[in-house]
């Protein structure tokens, strides 16, 4: 138990973690060192967009389901991880969502409307 314990805490507390703020520093490195081995993949990563680290999983969001399905090829996801780990020292497991600009603006004016409701009657969106 207490090793496993150890081992939460390396994760949390050590080099493992990585923050959000070293990703965007370090994004035009990792395309440029993408670019040098794969041309095409920089268009899709120029379109994409960093949602969240949580640990050592970095997700990414790309507008259309085929730049996912391209980024999560196996090999394409492997060079890709190979390279933040070069950078960052550290392993990264990439995750990819699909959001559309249609998408996040709707989820934002549902989002609106919801609070504007609860407003109304004297609530709150949790």
């Amino acid at each position: 138990k207490s090793a496993a314990l150890a081992g939460v805490k390396k994760l949390v507390h050590g080099k493992d973690t990585i923050r959000l703020e070293l990703i965007e520093d370090n994004w035009s490195l990792f395309t440029d060192k993408v670019e040098a081995q794969s041309p095409s993949l920089v268009f899709i990563l120029n379109m994409a967009k960093i949602v969240d680290i949580s640990g050592n999983v970095l997700t990414l969001s790309v507008p259309y389901q085929f730049h996912k399905e391209k980024l999560e090829e196996s090999k394409t996801k492997k060079l890709m991880e190979e390279i933040w780990e070069s950078i960052v020292s550290t392993k990264i497991e990439l995750t990819t969502n699909v959001v559309n600009e249609e998408q996040q603006k709707k989820a934002e004016r549902t989002d609106g409307n919801l609070h504007e409701l609860a407003t109304a009657f004297g609530g709150e969106v949790v």
